[in-house]
């Protein structure tokens, strides 16, 4: 492994924890590519489960805007890559609001312009609790 290119894949994954956090677009500029794809890996309804960046970073937006804490904080991270492609699991815990989410996140990115960012996002919820 390169260790400079997990740097550049860790760069991403951190725009895409601050974005999480802050629901500032130019941290889903930095994460994501235009047409990025956000797949719920818990709906079973296929029309629900995914949606676009834009939907996804607009969810994310109206939550901050309505006062929820919003913050993904990594458990574990597993890197791997070839080339120009890499997947990223991070086993995560999630809060927003009074509620924690476990589970984890299957993160494809691709490298163009020597820059990674992210061409989808799975995740998966495993727990819930409230706080």
């Amino acid at each position: 492994m390169n260790s400079n290119e997990e740097i550049k894949i860790q760069e991403a994954i951190d725009a895409y924890l601050n974005a999480i956090k802050t629901g500032e677009e130019k941290y889903f500029k930095r994460a994501f590519y235009d047409n990025s794809a956000v797949i719920n890996g818990n709906e079973n309804d296929p029309e629900k489960s995914m949606m676009s960046i834009n939907a996804f970073s607009e969810r994310i937006q109206t939550r901050i805007n309505d006062g929820l804490k919003s913050q993904e904080t990594p458990q574990n991270t597993e890197i791997q890559y070839i080339g120009t492609i890499a997947n990223v699991r991070i086993d995560f815990k999630l809060e927003i609001g009074d509620k924690i989410h476990y589970g984890s996140d299957l993160i494809n990115l691709v490298k163009r312009d020597d820059v990674w960012k992210i061409s989808q996002k799975l995740y998966y919820v495993t727990e819930t609790e409230e706080v």
